[in-house]
């Protein structure tokens, strides 16, 4: 049989607009059975809908069309079967949105040469994901959980907004902070 139990993890797919839940259990011959129980009914009321005769359940990684459709704190398990075990064994995945809002904050640095603009939005599983948008194309692309903008002290744009924004798998809107410069 394999060793220990299964091991569970959820990460965000489709540019975090789904979830994605994995389960793994390395080892044994013959290959250990794994099962994905939780929240999952409207995946499968969703694929019988389409007519798609793949069943989710017994998946070792599943997706999850879950913008606006997983509820907040919802809790999945993998249960792992072998044949030479007499018990069952699982693991379990829990994804929830981050608690506060995401936060933007201004730093002038190495003598007033730079201007640091940060973004985060902590917590939440999984990470959101969290970019900048800017005027004249300033931005940056996407990053997990927090985001840094560095711009050249005299180019930032006085009085031009810079949007922070944060997307998490289970909101169907982004969220935003902006910052003004003056």
């Amino acid at each position: 049989p394999p060793d220990g139990s299964p091991s569970c993890s959820i990460e965000p797919a489709l540019n975090h607009t789904s979830l994605r839940l994995l389960c793994s259990w390395p080892g044994g011959f013959p290959s250990p059975s794994l099962h994905w129980t939780g929240d999952l009914k409207r995946l499968e009321q969703e694929e019988a809908d389409t007519g798609q005769q793949t069943n989710p359940l017994i998946n070792t990684a599943i997706l999850l069309q879950s913008a606006g459709l997983t509820t907040n704190n919802s809790l999945f398990k993998c249960t792992g079967s072998h044949l030479a075990l007499k018990q069952l064994t699982e693991c379990s995945t829990r994804t929830y949105v981050p608690p506060a809002e995401p936060v933007c904050s201004a730093y002038v640095t190495n003598n007033q040469q730079y201007l640091m603009l940060s973004c985060s939005w902590d917590g939440g599983a999984p990470k959101a994901l969290v970019w900048w948008e800017g005027p004249g194309g300033h931005g940056k692309g996407g990053e997990e959980n927090s985001n840094i903008l560095i711009l050249r002290y005299g180019t930032a744009r006085s009085g031009k907004p810079y949007t922070c924004h944060a997307k998490h798998p289970l909101l169907v809107q982004t969220k935003t902070c902006t910052l003004t410069l003056g």
